[in-house]
Parts: C-alpha cells; sequence; structure tokens
C-alpha cells in the first residue's frame, strides 16, 4: 500500500464522517465484543486505541477504564474532530491525527493495553507495525484487536470473478487483501507476544439490493478496489455484477452481506 493510496484511504474516511455512525452497525457490534474481551482493572491504565474513527469505540473504553488514560489515533482528521466533539467532556483522552505506521509513540509509551477496532487490515506493513506497537507495551501488556477476514463479502467477490470471467475482463481484486486469523496470530508471536489466541465469528447483513450494500460500504469509508479499467468498462461490469448479485443472494427482504469478523489477543510477557 502506497502513500499515495494511504492519503486516498485517508480522504474516503475524512468524507464519510458524516455517514459513517449510521451504516457502521457491524463495526458498532464488534466494538461491543472487542471491550468485553479487555480484562478489567480499576487501576490507572495508559491506553492505545488505534484507528479511533468517530469515538464509537473510545466511548466504550471511557465507560469501561474511566480512571483510565486514552491515547486515541486515526489517519483522517474530520474523524478526529467527530470524535473529539463525541467525547469533549471527557478529561482524560488525547486525541492524535497521524499514521500509526509513521507516528513515533516512544513519547506515549508505555501503554498496558493496545486496542483497535476494525482498523489493522489496513495496515501497510502488518509483521512490522505490530512488532513496533509490541515494543511499546508494558511488561504484562496486552494487545486486543478486531478485524475483517478473507471471506468478507465473499458473495461480492464471487460475482466479480463470474462476470469478469464472462465478459473477458481480467481478474481483479475488488475488496482489501485480508488476512487469515492463523495469519494474524503468527504475526502476533513473531512479534514476541505470548497467549496469542482468536476468534472467529461471521455475521450477516441484509440490505435492499445490491445498490444499497455497495452504498452501506462507501457510507463507512472501506471501498476499495484494483480495478483498472476504462470508466465505460467499469459501469458496464457494475451494473452487471449489481443485477447478478439481486439474482443469486436474494433473501426475503432483499439481499444479503457476509461480514467475516476476527478477534486477535496477545500478552506481552
Amino acid at each position: 500500500m502506497s502513500l499515495l493510496l494511504k492519503k486516498k484511504i485517508a480522504k474516503q474516511f475524512n468524507q464519510a464522517v458524516a455517514t459513517y455512525d449510521r451504516h457502521a452497525l457491524v463495526q458498532r457490534k464488534m466494538a461491543e465484543q472487542l471491550v468485553k474481551l479487555l480484562p478489567r482493572s480499576e487501576e490507572k491504565l495508559r491506553i492505545l486505541e488505534i484507528g479511533c474513527g468517530t469515538g464509537i469505540f473510545t466511548h466504550l473504553l471511557v465507560q469501561a477504564f474511566s480512571n483510565s488514560t486514552i491515547v486515541a489515533v486515526d489517519i483522517a482528521e474530520e474523524m478526529v474532530n467527530k470524535a473529539r466533539s463525541l467525547l469533549n467532556q471527557a478529561k482524560n483522552i488525547q486525541f492524535v491525527v497521524g499514521d500509526i505506521e509513521a507516528l513515533d509513540l516512544s513519547k506515549f509509551a508505555p501503554f498496558d493495553f493496545i486496542v483497535s477496532n476494525a482498523t489493522i487490515q489496513w495496515f501497510q506493513d502488518k509483521p512490522k507495525t505490530i512488532q513496533k506497537l509490541s515494543r511499546v507495551l508494558s511488561p504484562n501488556g496486552w494487545m486486543i484487536t478486531s478485524t475483517f477476514g478473507p471471506q468478507t463479502f465473499r458473495e461480492l467477490s464471487d460475482v466479480f470473478r463470474r462476470k469478469e470471467e464472462e465478459l473477458g475482463f481480467p481478474s481483479t481484486l475488488h475488496h482489501l487483501p485480508l488476512l487469515a486469523l492463523d495469519d494474524w496470530k503468527q504475526i502476533w508471536k513473531q512479534a514476541g507476544l505470548e497467549n496469542v489466541d482468536g476468534i472467529e465469528q461471521f455475521h450477516r447483513l441484509e440490505y435492499p439490493d445490491c445498490y444499497t450494500f455497495l452504498k452501506a460500504v462507501k457510507a463507512v469509508g472501506a471501498s476499495y478496489s484494483e480495478n483498472r479499467l476504462r470508466l465505460s468498462q467499469s459501469r458496464k461490469l457494475l451494473g452487471q455484477v449489481m443485477r447478478m448479485y439481486d439474482q443469486i443472494y436474494q433473501v426475503a427482504n432483499g439481499v444479503y452481506a457476509t461480514y467475516h469478523i476476527l478477534y486477535v489477543t496477545g500478552q506481552k510477557e
């Protein structure tokens, strides 16, 4: 993932700030599950949150760890502004706009918890970044995250593959490359973390049609495609994909899409 692509991603999330909370149904469920995985403590902890977005998970952290200090980081400035506005009464949060892969964390470290909801899939160099984060964990500190697995939007991938083959277009990835749970666990272990564990879940959301589904993905800033077709070809492909999707992935109230959810945990000895 190039610097140019990172800037594009930040722009997408900035543009999604007004629509994110309304459409982030799965991300909200993930946040609620993630906070339950954090070991409870009455101590004054230092918590690093990566990808705070509009503050959905940050708010849960403030409620669960009211005595703790939270450093909340996000690459999208408008998202951070929204989170800051939501949590303006909280005195124990420091918001930082920046790319966690490039940020100097030494001035904030060490951390008792490093947490992230639905963000680590965007890391450019995943092993290197997890190693970097492991270094700023306190002894016995925890890294606990949620992310999306490779079977996310498997229905959409299936339809794109079929239509690209039918139309003679090159096969292209139409969602972010996503790692399996075992891959993430291996990265955790290579970073020196112990007690590495994971949870795998599938959630199925329903939408009136494929167009509404794709619009909802865009509304949370998560659109991604490596499509290099001409505009006319892209429009033709997308139109046929939406029609086929509506036909073969029907439910009573429209269509469905699968979200493959992963939770990864590890502790620094």
